[in-house]
């Protein structure tokens, strides 16, 4: 298992829907897999429904927050370190629509429909839209103990 990820290559990748490899685009979820996939972490690609981008939260608006609630462990935003998942709401204060990568304890990784992947501070802005982070047991070892 690979102890850390180069996630130059990523930024500047252009978003795409549903997109799981840096050549044809990223989604945030494919973002989020493609960098577990290199710490040798398989991550499940969706939760198994097929609905078009623009309806998706129309249709079941937790659909992406419960799919997030299966994928490692739950802990407090004070906690996040390198290799935790992050997720916001970013449909109204609510709705669970976006997931990143932390890179340390204040700067993580993702991508949004409107911008190619990115790095962001997880600063005042992002603050107010975070909804919890997950942390996979399989990479723990991997994060630093401050």
């Amino acid at each position: 298992m690979k102890s850390l990820v180069d996630v130059s290559k990523y930024v500047g990748v252009p978003y795409k829907h549903n997109g799981r490899s840096i050549q044809e685009g990223l989604d945030c979820w494919g973002l989020v897999m493609c960098v577990f996939a290199e710490l040798g972490v398989t991550l499940p690609g969706n939760d198994g429904i097929n609905i078009p981008p623009e309806h998706w939260f129309r249709k079941d608006a937790d659909r992406y927050w419960r799919f997030l609630q299966t994928i490692g462990k739950p802990l407090d935003i004070s906690e996040v370190k390198r290799y935790d998942i992050v997720y916001f709401a970013m449909i109204g204060n609510s709705i669970v629509s976006h997931a990143g990568v932390m890179l340390d304890d204040k700067m993580f990784i993702h991508t949004l429909q409107k911008r190619n992947c990115f790095i962001s501070k997880l600063d005042r802005y992002w603050l107010k839209k975070i909804r919890g982070a997950r942390r996979l047991p399989e990479v723990a070892h991997l994060q630093p103990d401050c």
